[in-house]
This record gives structure tokens, C-alpha cells and sequence, in this order.
């Protein structure tokens, strides 16, 4: 690699070290301070949040069940039936009393019941947002009427909106992939009953990486870095079929890579929070491409491979540094090709040591980030 910091030392690099250093370059925070303790009469009343969101979300998936309110007890009320959006007669009777009133940007129409624009029973306004804005004129031009595309078409809209809660760091409320991962009950289950597999276990699995995605993303080609490394190396995938089949097919097939499917797991609903986890379970590597690239935006494409011992091979947040411990991920952009990257990739899987040495990301201390 081109840089050190995200890589194992050993004899995959082009000057093995006779031991595991610690990196050298720091780590740089860009999260803010932890929010100081708010007084003991405002921890002792709860806040009231009515939430706009789409039938699909679950509720354990909305705030503040997937980041908890520091110091406040919250209440959500909302609703999932499919002919309401959540916005339902139920939720009305809730907003003169609601503290706040939240719309999720992408799952929420924006003539929703309550006109947040004029905000007639002044309540203190959130959105909730866990996407990259950038390179989605598609996304935006498909949901027209929906809160993304109003915010899409006038970004001023964003100041009405005192409270925030995204990927961004510098959000009011930063929203973070991992801790709506481990909070989930079904997740934690799994964890327990099916720990990280060991190398021995791990390293006669064939292909070695496997990708999932349902589209090609926003700011660069995934589908295209992946038809490109499976030159060098066999590949599983697992998305929206028609999607990726005719891609490769557009490009004269694809013969490295090979499909696989949800019968692998026993639980095949492609939504259930612990499907990702099972299929990613036996691979030494996952293609871990987020759909763009800019700070901040780490999503579940980073967690669920480091969560079962499967080593992400990244691309996305230009900043992940700030969000996992080093030596833990490989980052397809250390690589001056992909030549060099799937001989990487190939040098780790057949070193237990080195291999191991990524998997043990959990045990680094504090003072292995200096």
C-alpha cells in the first residue's frame, strides 16, 4: 500500500517489519465533545417526539431507539400502517402536546399532516437524515414530493430545522451506523451465538471476498471497481440481480464472479437485521464500497464485516480513520492498482498471523492510536 496506517505489517508489504508497531500517524477527531449533563429536572421529564417516517422502518430503527438521548427520556409515536406513511388521526392528537416533531428526509412525503414549513404550534423542528446528498439528482427526481427532494431543491429549508440528526459529525444529534447496529436485540443474539470465525476456519472458503450491493452508487461505479478487481481474483455477489446481472452482462460477462443467495442463511428476509451479518459470516473479506465518497459517510457497508471477523475492503468516507481503530480495514485507495490490491488481499488470506492481527481490531488500546 501506499500508506501504512490501515495496513498489517509483515511480509505483505514490500519492507516486512519483525513485529506488529503500532502506526505513527495520529488520529484525527473531528466528532465533537460528548454533550455535558443536562440539569437533574430536565433528565426527569421525558420529551415528546411525533416522527414522519415510511411504513417499512421498524421502530426499533428510529430515534431514539438507534442513538438514545443523552440525559432525556424520549418517547416516539408513530405509526407504520402503509396507507398513512405514519402519519396518522393517532399522531395528530399527540402534537399539542409533542416537544418535537421529526421527519426522516428519505422516508417521509413532504406534504406530510403537520406543515413543519409554518410550524403553527411552534414546536422545535428535527430531521433525520443517515444519507450522502451528493451525486442523487436520480434519488431526487424519483422522489419528488418527498422531504429528500425538498431539501435537495432548496437547502434553505435545512434552517428551519434547529435540531439535526445525521452522519455529519458536526450534526446536533450525529447518527451513528454502529450503535444502530449493536443496539438491535437480534444482533446481539447473533453475536453471542455465532462469534467471529478463526482463520483455520476461514481460509480454504472459496472466493475469498464477496460484494453486496442493490446499485452501481452515486459518486463513483462500484459495480465497475468490482468487474475490475474480479480480473485478478474470484468474487460472490449478492444485490438486486437484474441490476447486476445486466451490468456485467453490458460489459461481456463477468466469469470470476459468481452469485450467491440468501438460502444460505436461515433467515432469508433481506431486511431482517442479522442476514447481512450470516452472509458475510464465512468470507475472509468483504467488498465494503458505500454508495459515495465524503466525510462521514460510514454506514453499515463499514460495521457489519468487523462485527464477524470479516476483514472490509473500503472505499467511501475519505475520513473512516475516525471511525474504526487502525489496522482494521483495507482501503482500496492505499493501492496505486487493483493488481496490487487483490495480491494483497490474497498475501493476508494465507497468513494467519497477519490475518488474525486485522481481526483482533477490538483490542487495541487507546494508546495504540498515537
Amino acid at each position: 500500500p501506499r500508506t501504512a496506517p490501515n495496513a498489517a505489517p509483515g511480509p505483505c508489504l514490500a519492507a516486512p517489519a519483525a513485529s506488529l508497531p503500532s502506526p505513527t500517524r495520529k488520529r484525527v477527531r473531528t466528532q465533537p465533545p460528548l454533550l455535558p449533563q443536562p440539569p437533574p429536572m430536565l433528565r426527569a421529564r421525558p420529551v415528546s417526539i411525533v416522527a414522519a417516517v415510511a411504513p417499512h422502518i421498524e421502530p426499533e430503527h428510529i430515534y431514539p431507539h438507534a442513538l438514545p438521548c443523552p440525559g432525556v427520556t424520549c418517547h416516539v409515536h408513530t405509526s407504520l400502517q402503509p396507507q398513512a406513511y405514519g402519519m396518522t388521526e393517532e399522531n395528530k392528537r399527540w402534537l399539542p402536546s409533542a416537544d418535537v416533531y421529526a421527519v426522516y428526509v428519505d422516508s417521509a412525503p413532504g406534504d406530510d399532516f403537520y406543515d413543519a414549513i409554518r410550524n403553527p404550534l411552534n414546536l422545535t423542528l428535527m430531521v433525520m437524515n443517515n444519507e450522502n446528498f451528493e451525486g442523487r439528482e436520480r434519488v431526487f427526481a424519483a422522489m419528488e414530493h418527498w422531504w429528500i427532494s425538498r431539501f435537495a431543491r432548496d437547502p434553505g429549508l435545512w434552517d428551519l430545522f434547529p435540531l439535526v440528526n445525521g452522519l455529519e459529525q458536526e450534526t446536533t444529534v450525529p447518527w451513528s451506523y454502529y450503535a444502530h447496529i449493536v443496539q438491535q436485540r437480534a444482533v446481539r443474539y447473533y453475536l453471542r451465538k455465532w462469534p467471529p470465525l478463526p482463520h483455520r476456519e476461514k481460509r480454504h472458503h472459496r472466493p475469498l471476498a464477496v460484494f453486496i450491493s442493490s446499485h452501481p452508487g452515486h459518486t463513483y461505479n462500484r459495480f465497475q471497481l468490482v468487474y475490475d478487481l474480479s480480473a485478478y481474483m474470484q468474487i460472490d455477489s449478492l444485490g438486486a440481480r437484474k441490476n447486476l446481472n445486466n451490468y456485467f452482462r453490458r460489459q461481456g460477462g463477468a466469469p470470476n464472479i459468481t452469485k450467491t443467495t440468501l438460502a444460505v442463511c436461515p433467515m432469508s428476509d433481506w431486511y431482517h437485521p442479522t442476514t447481512t451479518l450470516c452472509l458475510l459470516h464465512p468470507y475472509l473479506f468483504n467488498l465494503a464500497l458505500e454508495n459515495s465518497c465524503s466525510n462521514d459517510y460510514v454506514t453499515e457497508k463499514l460495521y457489519n464485516p468487523l462485527l464477524v471477523g470479516t476483514i472490509p475492503v473500503y472505499k467511501g468516507a475519505l475520513n473512516v480513520e475516525n471511525f474504526v481503530l487502525p489496522q482494521s480495514v483495507i482501503k482500496v485507495d492505499d493501492f496505486p492498482t487493483l493488481a496490487a490490491l487483490a495480491y494483497y488481499m490474497q498475501c493476508i488470506a494465507s497468513n494467519e498471523r497477519l490475518y488474525t492481527h486485522y481481526q483482533r481490531w477490538q483490542e487495541r488500546t487507546s494508546a495504540s492510536w498515537e
